[in-house]
C-alpha cells in the first residue's frame, strides 16, 4: 500500500492505459466483425452478377431498354382489357322505405322501356320482384345485394330491348336472401374468386333467329362484361298461322269446278234469232246444240319455292355478369426520419 501512495500517479496511468487497450481491442472485435459481414456480402453479390451475366439475355443496358418497353405494352394491354370490364353504376344507399319506392319506380321503368322498345310483356310482371313487391319491410343486409342486381338487370334489358326481341318470358336472377323464391329466381350461388365476382341470370324470350343475333352482338359490344354461357332454341310454343285463300289452277273454270269444260248457252235456247226457237223442236229440223270455241285460259306462274322458313323461336339463355373487385391500395411507407425516431431509446 505503502508502494502504491509513493507511485499513486504511475498506477493510475497503467490503470487507464489498460482500460484504453481494451476498449480499443474491443473496437478492433467490432471492426474485424463489421468487415466480415461486409466481405460476405460482397462475396455474394459478386457471385449473383457473374451468374446473371451467364444467363440469357444478358442484362445490359439494350435487354433493359427492351424489358421496359415490354413492361409499357402490358400496361396498354391492361387498360384495354379493363375497358371490357366497365364497372356497373353504384346503386344509392337506401333504407326500407327507399328501397320500396326506388324497387316500384325501377319496375315502371322497365316496363315503360318494354313498351317503347315494342316487346311484349305479361300483363303486370315484375322482372323477378313478386315476392318484394308486396313488402313493407326488409333485412338491412338484402337491400344492398338487391340494388346491385337491379343495376345489372337494367344492362341486361337494355341489350334485350335493343336488339327488338318479340316477347319477354322470364328474367330470372340469383337468391341472395331467404326471401327470394319460387319460379322468379335461380338456385345458380354467386361465384367470388381473386379477380371478381360473377352473377348468373336466366333469360327467356321469343323472337327469330335474327333477334338472337342481335342479342349475342349486345353482349358481345357492351362496355360491361357479359359471357354467354348456354344458348337452347326450340319451336315458339306460340306459333303464327297464316291462312291464304287457294290459287286458282290449270284446268278450274270459272264456275269453280275444276276439270270440267266450258259451255257457251246455246243461242237458241236463248231466244237470240227472232222466232225463238225452244230446243223441243231443234231435233225436227235436225239442228243440235254445239259448244263454242274457248279460248284457252293461260296457266298459273309457279309459286316461288320456299328454301328457308322462318318460324318464331323460344330461347333460353344463361349470361353471367362478370364484376371485376377494387384493386387493394399499397399501405403508405413511413417516412424514414419517423422510423429512425421511434427507434431512438427514450432519454
Amino acid at each position: 500500500m505503502a508502494w502504491i501512495k509513493r507511485n499513486l500517479y504511475f498506477v493510475i496511468s497503467v490503470v487507464i492505459g489498460l482500460g484504453v487497450t481494451g476498449y480499443g481491442g474491443l473496437l478492433l472485435y467490432s471492426t474485424l466483425g463489421r468487415n466480415r459481414a461486409e466481405r460476405e456480402k460482397y462475396t455474394q453479390s459478386r457471385d449473383r452478377l457473374g451468374e446473371l451475366e451467364r444467363k440469357e439475355p444478358v442484362p445490359n443496358e439494350a435487354n433493359i431498354a427492351l424489358a421496359k418497353a415490354d413492361e409499357e405494352r402490358v400496361r396498354e394491354f391492361l387498360a384495354d382489357f379493363r375497358k371490357s370490364f366497365a364497372d356497373l353504376p353504384t346503386p344509392p344507399k337506401v333504407d326500407n322505405r327507399g328501397f320500396q319506392h326506388y324497387l316500384q319506380q325501377t319496375i315502371n321503368q322497365f316496363g315503360q322501356e318494354a313498351t317503347n322498345a315494342g316487346v311484349g310483356l305479361t300483363p303486370g310482371y315484375t322482372f323477378s320482384f313478386r315476392e318484394e313487391m308486396g313488402k313493407l319491410t326488409f333485412a338491412a343486409e338484402d337491400i344492398g345485394p338487391w340494388m346491385q342486381q337491379l343495376e345489372e338487370m337494367k344492362a341486361i334489358l337494355h341489350v334485350l330491348y335493343a336488339a327488338k326481341i318479340h316477347f319477354l318470358e322470364h328474367i330470372r336472377r340469383p337468391a341472395v336472401s331467404s326471401d327470394d323464391m319460387g319460379e322468379d329466381v335461380t338456385q345458380l350461388p354467386l361465384v367470388t374468386n381473386t379477380w371478381g365476382v360473377i352473377t348468373t341470370y336466366k333469360l327467356e324470350f321469343r323472337g327469330f333467329s335474327a333477334e338472337v343475333g342481335a342479342v349475342l352482338a349486345g353482349f358481345a359490344h357492351s362496355s360491361n362484361c357479359f359471357m354467354v354461357k348456354t344458348v337452347t332454341v326450340s319451336p315458339s310454343r306460340v306459333q303464327e298461322e297464316t291462312l291464304a285463300p287457294p290459287a286458282m289452277g290449270q284446268g278450274q273454270n270459272y264456275y269453280g269446278s275444276p276439270g270440267a269444260p266450258y259451255m257457251q248457252p246455246n243461242p237458241y235456247e236463248a231466244g237470240e234469232f227472232g222466232r225463238g226457237l225452244r230446243s223441243r223442236m231443234m231435233p225436227r229440223m235436225g239442228l243440235r246444240p254445239q259448244p263454242m270455241p274457248v279460248a284457252p285460259v293461260p296457266a298459273a306462274p309457279a309459286a316461288p319455292e320456299k328454301i328457308l322458313s322462318e318460324s318464331p323461336l323460344f330461347i333460353v339463355m344463361y349470361v353471367d355478369v362478370m364484376k371485376l373487385k377494387a384493386p387493394e391500395t399499397p399501405k403508405a411507407a413511413a417516412p424514414p426520419g419517423r422510423a429512425v425516431r421511434a427507434r431512438t431509446p427514450e432519454h
